[in-house]
């Protein structure tokens, strides 16, 4: 992941959460520096955990 000071390894946590009742149902890490890609394997992920 790019920073300021170079490129270090570096992970994004992503949760998808159930706002009616506050439960976490899918979350993933990801070694990418940019999010916009990942929305598709999260709605995935969730879909077979619901």
């Amino acid at each position: 992941m790019k920073t300021s000071k170079g490129v270090i390894q570096g992970y994004n946590g992503l949760a998808m959460v159930d706002a009616k009742h506050q439960v976490i149902v899918h979350a993933e890490a990801f070694g990418d520096g940019q999010e916009q890609h990942l929305l598709e394997p999260m709605i995935e992920g969730t879909s077979k955990h619901l």
